[in-house]
C-alpha cells in the first residue's frame, strides 16, 4: 500500500508535503502494514503523480487528507480514478489519526455510519432513485441520459449548474429533472424546465430540504464509537419521555446526508438509489468516493459492478434474521462495535427514535431560520411523545408537524409543518387547544383538561376548539 499525504497550496496547485503526521504514518505503517509512504514536497501537475505512483508498482493508494481540503481531495480522485483504474483508491482524514480509532478500521479506509435508524426510501429493481449532477454540459447529458427516467430526481450543484435550463431543453432528461442552485442563505430549487420554483434554507450536513414530489430524501446519523451511540440514545429517549430539547446536545452526532447502505469508501448498493455524475465519472452515491464507471457505459454492466461488491460485502458477517429486510446486516456495513444482535434490537424496538431524529432535524430548521434560537428552553410537542397520554385516537397531530413552546423569556408559541414548510406563530390558548388535539382527546376531554366553571364556558371552549381542529386539518397537521 502506498500512503500520500495530500494538500492543497495557495497558487492553486495540487501538492503534497511533509508534515508531522508524516513520521507517525511511516511507523505505523512500515511496522504493522509493510506499507511505503510516498513524501514529496510539490508537485505542480496532478499527472506527474501518477507517475510516481507508477514508479512505485502499487496497487492500493491511500491519501491522507486534510479534512478543510475535501472538495479538491475528490477532484484529485477523479483523475486518478480515471486515469488509474487499476488502483484502488482510499482516504484517510489527517484528523483520525489524534483519535481513538481502531487501526485495522482506519487503514482500510472505512468509516462507519449507523444507518439503521431512518426508514429507507423505496426501491425499484435497477434503476437509479436520485442522481446528482456536480458539473453539467450538454455532453454529459448526452452520456448520462440512458440512466434518467420518469421518476427519477436530477439534482445539479455546483457552479456550472447556472446552464440547467438550457441544456435541459435538449430533451436529454425527464420531466421531473431537478436543479439545486446554491444562494447566499438559501437555495433554489427549479423543477425541469423553470416550470416550478420553491425556496428553502441550507443548514449545513443536517438539513432540512423539501424534496421533489414523490421523492425521499433521508437524513442519516454518523455514529463512530460506542460511547457517541450510547448518548444518541440517551438523548432520543429524553426527548421521547419529556419533548425538551436541551440546548445544543442533539447535535454531538455527526449529521450526515448519506444513502445508508455506504460507507465513505464503497457502495454495496445493487439498485443504486443515488448516482452522482462528476466529469466523466459515476459515483453510486451522493457521499462517496468510489468510481463504479464513467457516463456512457452501459447500465447492465455498471449494475452488476456494484452488485458484485455488494455481494462481496455482505459475506465478511452471517445475517440475523430480524425481519428488517434491507436494513439488517446483510445490506449495510456495521460498525465494529454493533453486533448483529444489537443491531437487530435496534431496528426492531428502537424504530420510534427515527422519527425523533427527523423532528430534531426540524428543528435545527427552526433555529436556523432564527425563529427560535439553540440556547431557547423549548418544549416539543410530537406524536410520538405524547402518544402514550391519548385515550382516543379521534385526532391525533400528522407526522410532519411538530408544536414548539419557548417557556422562558418572551414566550413564543410556534406551529411547524415539515409538509407545508410553513411556520406559524400562534397564542397561547391556541397552543393549548392544538396540543389537546395532538394528544387525541374529543371535545369533552378537552373541555375538562381546559376547565370551566359554566356550562357557557363549556360550550365556548367546545366551539373554540372544534375551530382549531377545523384550522389544523385546512393545514393538513392532523392525521386520523
Amino acid at each position: 500500500m502506498l500512503l500520500i499525504n495530500f494538500v492543497r497550496e495557495e497558487n492553486g496547485l495540487y501538492a503534497l508535503r511533509k508534515d508531522r503526521h508524516t513520521e507517525e504514518v511511516r511507523e505505523k505503517l512500515q511496522d504493522s502494514y509493510r506499507a511505503q509512504v510516498l513524501e514529496i514536497e510539490l508537485l505542480p501537475n496532478v499527472y506527474e503523480l501518477i507517475e510516481e505512483i507508477r514508479a512505485y508498482d502499487m496497487n492500493h493508494v491511500g491519501i491522507l487528507v486534510n479534512p478543510s481540503n475535501t472538495r479538491y481531495v475528490k477532484d484529485f480522485s477523479v483523475i486518478l480514478s480515471t486515469e488509474c483504474a487499476d488502483l484502488k483508491i482510499h482516504m484517510y482524514p489527517i484528523e483520525s489519526l489524534d483519535r481513538e480509532y481502531d487501526d485495522s478500521a482506519l487503514w482500510r479506509g472505512t468509516r462507519f455510519f449507523l444507518t439503521g435508524l431512518y426508514p429507507s426510501a423505496q426501491r425499484e429493481n435497477m434503476v437509479t432513485k436520485h442522481i446528482c449532477m456536480e458539473d453539467i454540459s450538454e455532453d454529459l447529458l448526452k452520456g448520462i441520459a440512458g440512466y434518467v427516467g420518469m421518476n427519477h430526481n436530477l439534482f445539479v450543484r455546483g457552479a456550472g449548474s447556472m446552464d440547467f435550463n438550457r441544456v435541459s431543453r435538449t430533451g436529454y432528461l425527464a420531466s421531473n429533472a431537478t436543479q439545486i442552485i446554491r444562494e447566499e442563505g438559501c437555495s433554489r430549487l427549479v423543477m425541469n424546465g423553470g416550470e416550478s420554483e420553491k425556496r428553502f434554507l441550507f443548514t449545513g450536513y443536517a438539513q432540512y430540504r423539501e424534496p421533489p414530489d414523490g421523492a425521499e430524501m433521508n437524513t442519516y446519523v454518523g455514529i463512530y464509537r460506542r460511547e457517541d451511540l450510547d448518548a444518541f440514545l440517551a438523548d432520543m429517549r429524553e426527548y421521547a419521555r419529556t419533548g425538551l430539547v436541551r440546548q445544543n446536545r442533539m447535535w454531538k452526532p455527526d449529521m450526515i446526508d448519506m444513502c445508508r447502505f455506504c460507507n465513505s469508501s464503497n457502495c454495496s448498493v445493487d439498485s443504486m438509489q443515488r448516482l452522482r455524475v462528476k466529469r466523466s465519472g459515476l459515483y453510486p452515491c451522493l457521499t462517496s468516493d468510489y468510481c463504479a464507471g464513467t457516463a456512457g457505459e452501459p447500465f447492465f454492466r455498471l449494475s452488476v459492478r456494484i452488485k458484485r461488491d455488494k455481494s462481496a460485502a455482505a459475506n465478511h458477517r452471517d445475517c440475523v434474521n430480524c425481519g428488517s429486510r434491507e436494513s439488517c446486516s446483510k445490506c449495510i456495513a456495521l460498525p465494529e462495535f454493533l453486533s448483529q444482535e444489537d443491531f437487530c434490537k435496534l431496528m426492531t424496538n428502537e424504530m420510534r427514535f427515527s422519527y425523533l431524529y427527523k423532528s430534531l432535524l426540524a428543528l435545527k430548521f427552526i433555529f436556523n431560520s432564527r425563529i427560535l434560537r439553540p440556547e431557547d428552553d423549548i418544549r416539543v410537542v410530537t406524536p410520538l411523545n405524547q402518544k402514550d397520554l391519548c385515550q382516543s385516537k379521534e385526532f391525533i397531530l400528522d407526522e410532519d408537524s411538530f408544536l414548539m413552546e419557548k417557556r422562558a423569556g418572551e414566550r413564543e408559541y410556534i406551529l411547524f409543518s415539515i409538509r407545508r414548510a410553513k411556520v406559524f406563530r400562534v397564542n397561547e390558548n391556541f397552543f393549548r387547544l392544538s396540543e389537546i388535539a395532538a394528544r387525541g382527546c374529543d371535545i369533552e376531554a378537552c373541555a375538562r383538561a381546559f376547565g370551566y366553571a359554566t356550562e357557557e364556558e363549556k360550550r365556548s371552549i367546545q366551539e373554540a376548539y372544534r375551530q382549531v381542529i377545523s384550522k389544523l386539518q385546512d393545514l393538513h397537521m392532523l392525521g386520523g
